[in-house]
């Protein structure tokens, strides 16, 4: 199974990416390395999310890496959003 991260904004740096630290790496380090800028570090410390698949899709040439990645996000949100669904506010 593949660990995945998102920090705010990614998607303007190349991410979602596979999160593979280095060994006693830090998150802010990996986030370096992955080409996260630093005028945006304290908040990706607070807010980025992780999730782990095991899913794989065929190799497709007329899709990027960042596309497949895109799928895969939206089948794992629109799962969680059936199983959790929103919760509506009293004065809606």
């Amino acid at each position: 199974m593949k660990k995945f991260y998102d920090p705010p904004s990614g998607w303007q740096y190349g991410f979602p990416k596979e999160y593979k630290p280095l060994p006693e790496e830090k998150l802010e380090d990996t986030l370096r390395r992955d080409g996260y800028p630093e005028r945006l570090m304290e908040v990706a410390m607070m807010a980025t999310r992780f999730w782990e698949t095991d899913y794989t899709e065929p190799y497709n040439r007329s899709q990027s890496p960042q596309m497949s990645l895109a799928v895969e996000v939206a089948r794992v949100s629109s799962r969680a959003q059936s199983l959790f669904p929103p919760i509506h506010s009293p004065h809606e």
